[in-house]
């Protein structure tokens, strides 16, 4: 029944939505997990290893840059099915390893049937395995912790390798699994738990330590061979990326707050799902990346086993999760702890940002802990107590304590929400919306309430009676969380509708539209750092959900970026920032015409600011050039009635300065007065007699030595300073395309095409051509040059490591020629002549990686026919027809051995 149960739950929960039209894809799965995973499964499809993304970052690894997970075995689903079924077998997948492995590996360590259920359903369905689906490689990852130790066990009773070598072989596989997923976090959390029980293991066995050591030791091999297709490029991917250079700041972000450690025992005082007119997440950081609750029950149990303790007994099994509970908790603070300043030089552990999400760790060893605390109880009842004694023991008194905190917070909170809300971390602002939810304080006091009485009650129920209890509160407390937390039921409008794959994936998008009405042809950018319209309601294909149209960005959603790139065009900081984020520079100095970029995407609200004032402040300073008018865009359409300048004469304060300002229409036609405009004492005032629509201010000088500071326009009674972060990267090159919906479209006025030629030193480029032979258009592999004396041939393509190229002249001669970085892009020195010019992609280590899993692969097949083969000699046995030994026939021999 348990494994029914568990089996069934992840049906209920994703396939039978799916089915429905409502495929679930929450936060990251719809912007990144889930369309990297359709990009992998197209190339497998093509017979093509998926090491390349050509649609982000302008050129970004796939296999290298880990998120894609790319040669998952459950990735390879995308290559055959269709995608919605592919994510929804995915997921399932998780769980059923996740829920099933825990039940294995409690069942293991001989719990019954039912605590055994409660501990798989905890950590499946509570805690970081359930809040991070949203990190879809989190969960993948670490859902194959518990099979891992189920290996461990095993070994760790094996006796001989005969015995071992099964559990040697799940080991390796589990851990391959693990690193194969594509999260370097999760890789971290399973060898962090898996070590300490590891440990754990070798210090109370009694004997044959080197065996179990060595087995152990073969298991892991095992999974660094099966994984190194993965991580020896993922390991060189990273060397090259903005991570390159470790740093505290990089550990330290996404550090669990310590007033949020109170979300262990009432999950809902920032907000959740806003299921039922409840408030959804209100705090500053992700509520996927701060939740761990795994229940009050678990709770309970973690402090009530320690009151079980006793002088001079061995130390129990369940001990050792109570130190991995607290070890969680430590690294999951990160840099909130003093600790911080040492973890941090720990190899690869130190080299990663998210510390909270260590608290899966603390997760995984309450869900243990739960286990081994329910059966405790089931055991005290069957073997009965004293008559007549009705006081409690030490296990229920420490039992009470957590649940006895929960429900003093719950009422704390249903007292003063708000002011629980900010205790713990809000903004004043924020803890204004926890006013809503305090049914969902009712409802876990009323969970905590039935705890206790089953705590106190222990010794009145009946054995049947208990189990059903806990079942009951466990499944309640569960459901709940689930509904409050993640799941949205009946929510109110304001809630962003689900996104199916077919939906997310449908062509025809704004993009489209707009690029058959302006043109456009190349890459594009979205500028939206503060998210200020939401990220679902950009009318075009975030990056990386362009793929799905084919569509090229200079932008990407991942983990990591080249080094270089990230600093040329400030698309993606350390900190992991780099959701539709660009630097204004690289706007303003061609760093985005080398690459392509034909649009740029962004909102009137960084390019212009309300304001009260009637004068421009002496900000945002601009020099005005003779014949070249300045432009500050509005982003928008508005009826300006007035413009304001700051100026800046070549006179000296006081002085008058010779320029004059017009605006700039709709179609791009500018609108001059007849008359020169003479400004002194430092400001100029531009009054219109009638509201003139217009989307620009220009300005042009009439003599050197002016400058301007940013104009303030009246427009309908409101007033904006167009000072805005991009008002002045926009100044020159590019043109003001229109708006679609909220949003504002510029048209890059001088973009490199994808190839061009441009002179080696001291030789012209006269009577040089070159013409794209192969491959998409953004992004040719390949070329037809010719050039009288030599060219460097510049492709417009984002250099990164393990670009190569080969130069195949008219006789028919190849020879490799370097790629070298020109910027951001690709440049390459072509010989004089004719000939054919081609790039090829070779993922650095991908070659080694793919000889090491395909001996691991080897290993893993050759082992259990092995043991076949050895298996198959040893019941045949020789046949023997004379001879002491094999005296007799072979009915009689085996009489002998069953007399034996």
């Amino acid at each position: 029944m348990a494994v029914l149960v568990l089996t069934a739950v992840p049906v209920l929960v994703y396939a039978l939505p799916a089915a429905l039209g409502h495929s679930n894809l929450p936060g990251d799965d719809s912007l990144q997990n889930f369309p990297l995973r359709v990009l992998a499964g197209r190339q497998l499809a093509h017979g093509v290893l998926p090491t390349f993304d050509p649609y982000i970052w302008s050129g970004a690894p796939l296999l290298g840059g880990w998120n894609a997970g790319a040669l998952s075995p459950f990735t390879m689903l995308f290559a055959f099915l269709p995608a919605g079924l592919a994510w929804v077998l995915n997921e399932m997948a998780v769980y059923w390893v996740g829920a099933l492995g825990l039940y294995a590996f409690l069942r293991v360590l001989r719990l019954r049937p039912a605590p055994s259920f409660l501990g798989a359903a905890t950590f499946a369905f509570a805690g970081a395995l359930d809040t991070q689906l949203a990190h879809f490689g989190v969960v993948a990852g670490t859902s194959w912790l518990p099979l891992a130790l189920v290996a461990l066990a095993k070994l760790e009773g094996a006796d001989t390798w005969r015995q071992a070598r099964g559990w040697v072989l799940l080991l390796g596989a589990t851990g391959a699994m693990c690193v194969l997923a594509g999260e370097p976090r999760a890789i971290d959390t399973v060898v962090i738990v898996v070590l300490a029980y590891f440990g754990w293991l070798l210090v109370r066995r009694r004997g044959r330590r080197i065996g179990f050591a060595l087995g152990s030791a073969a298991g892991v091999g095992l999974a660094v061979l099966l994984s190194a297709v993965q991580w020896i490029p993922g390991v060189i991917t990273v060397s090259t990326s903005q991570r390159s250079v470790g740093a505290y700041a990089l550990y330290s972000a996404g550090s669990l707050n310590p007033h949020w450690l109170s979300l262990l025992f009432v999950p809902g005082l920032l907000g959740g799902s806003g299921a039922f007119g409840t408030s959804p997440w209100f705090a500053t950081y992700s509520l996927s990346e701060v939740m761990g609750y795994a229940g009050v029950l678990a709770l309970a149990a973690a402090c009530g086993l320690l009151g079980t303790l006793r002088r001079r007994r061995p130390l129990p099994d369940w001990l050792l999760w109570e130190g991995v509970a607290v070890l969680g908790i430590v690294l999951a603070l990160g840099g909130n702890t003093p600790l911080g300043h040492l973890l941090v030089h720990v190899p690869l552990f130190g080299d990663q940002r998210l510390q909270s999400r260590n608290i899966a760790i603390t997760d995984f060893a309450l869900a243990v802990l739960l286990a081994y605390w329910v059966d405790e109880m089931l055991v005290r009842r069957a073997a009965g107590r004293p008559a007549g004694r009705r006081s409690l023991d030490r296990l229920q008194v420490c039992s009470l304590v957590p649940v006895a905190g929960a429900a003093g917070l719950a009422v704390a909170a249903l007292a003063t929400p708000a002011g629980i809300a900010h205790l713990v971390g809000a903004t004043v602002d924020q803890s204004t919306h926890s006013t809503a939810d305090r049914p969902l304080f009712a409802v876990t006091l009323v969970v905590c309430a039935a705890t206790a009485g089953y705590i106190v009650s222990l010794g009145r129920l009946a054995l049947r009676g208990r189990r059903l209890a806990v079942l009951a509160i466990a499944t309640a407390d569960l459901v709940t969380f689930n509904v409050a937390a993640l799941w949205p039921v009946a929510a109110s409008s304001s809630l962003p509708p689900p996104v199916s794959p077919a939906a997310a994936s449908t062509l025809g998008s704004a993009l489209g539209r707009l690029a058959s009405g302006i043109g456009t042809s190349g890459r594009y950018a979205i500028y939206n750092p503060l998210h200020l319209q939401g990220v679902r309601d950009v009318p075009l294909q975030v990056p990386d959900t362009n793929l799905y149209e084919s569509r090229s960005s200079i932008q990407g959603y991942s983990s990591i970026v080249d080094a270089a790139y990230a600093a040329a065009t400030g698309g993606h900081a350390a900190n992991g920032a780099g959701l539709m984020t660009l630097s204004p520079s690289a706007v303003a100095d061609g760093t985005l015409d080398q690459l392509d970029t034909t649009t740029l995407v962004t909102l009137p609200a960084y390019l212009l600011t309300p304001t009260s004032g009637s004068t421009a402040a002496a900000s945002g300073s601009r020099p005005l050039s003779r014949g070249t008018p300045s432009r500050w865009f509005f982003g928008e359409t508005l009826r300006v009635n007035a413009v304001t300048l700051g100026v800046t004469s070549p006179h000296g304060p006081g002085g008058s300065a010779d320029l004059r300002v017009g605006l700039q229409s709709a179609d791009g036609s500018l609108r001059w007065p007849s008359w020169r405009t003479e400004a002194e004492n430092g400001s100029l005032t531009l009054s219109l007699p009638h509201p003139v629509p217009a989307t620009a201010v220009v300005a042009e000088a009439n003599g050197p030595g002016v400058t301007v500071t940013a104009p303030v326009v009246r427009a309908g009674g409101a007033a904006y300073r167009l000072d805005g972060p991009l008002a002045g990267a926009l100044s020159s090159g590019w043109s003001f395309a229109g708006a679609l919906g909220a949003y504002a479209y510029f048209t890059d006025l001088r973009p490199e095409p994808p190839l061009h030629l441009a002179p080696l030193p001291g030789r012209s480029t006269r009577g040089a051509t070159v013409r794209a032979g192969a491959g998409p258009a953004l992004q040719p592999t390949s070329a037809s040059v010719t050039s009288p004396h030599g060219v460097e041939v510049v492709r417009a393509v984002s250099d990164i490591p393990g670009w190569r190229a080969t130069w195949r002249d008219s006789s028919g001669v190849s020879r490799a020629l370097p790629v070298r970085a020109r910027g951001v892009v690709q440049a390459v020195d072509v010989p004089a002549g004719r000939g054919v010019l081609s790039f090829f992609y070779d993922a650095p280590g991908v070659a080694l990686g793919v000889i090491l899993t395909l001996a691991g692969l080897a290993l893993l097949g050759a082992v259990p026919l092995a043991a076949l083969a050895v298996g198959t000699r040893r019941r045949r046995g020789p046949v023997q027809t004379d001879g002491p030994a094999g005296a007799g026939t072979p009915s009689e021999r085996v009489g002998a051995r069953a007399e034996v």
